[in-house]
Parts: structure tokens; C-alpha cells; sequence
């Protein structure tokens, strides 16, 4: 089973139209699906569509 495409925290940034700051925020909280490769953190593109579309059903 593959992991997909993985996203660098600046392609995140740009999918989320967020600040550099709170991607790495957003990187430390547990249930973001940050995963961490040494010193780098990717995000799986399936697990970032997975979280957002769940919090989009939270607010709703």
C-alpha cells in the first residue's frame, strides 16, 4: 500500500492559505497528520484532504 503524494510544510501553507507560523503550529498538534522524516515533516496529501474534510464537518 503506497503513502501517496507527500507535501513539504510550504506546499501545505499554500493548500491552507495560512502564515509559515501556523503550518508549524498546526505540525505539533496531535491529530495533524504531520509525519516527521529526520529533521523534516511531511504531510501525506490523502491524510491533509482527510483532516481538513473533517473539520470542515466540525463546523458545520
Amino acid at each position: 500500500m503506497g503513502m501517496g503524494e507527500l507535501l513539504t510544510l510550504a506546499e501545505v501553507q499554500a493548500i491552507l492559505k495560512v502564515g509559515r507560523s501556523k503550518v508549524y503550529s498546526l505540525a505539533n498538534e496531535p491529530g495533524f497528520p504531520a509525519v516527521r522524516i529526520g529533521h523534516r515533516i511531511r504531510v501525506p496529501r490523502a491524510a491533509l484532504e482527510r483532516w481538513i474534510n473533517e473539520k470542515m464537518t466540525q463546523e458545520a
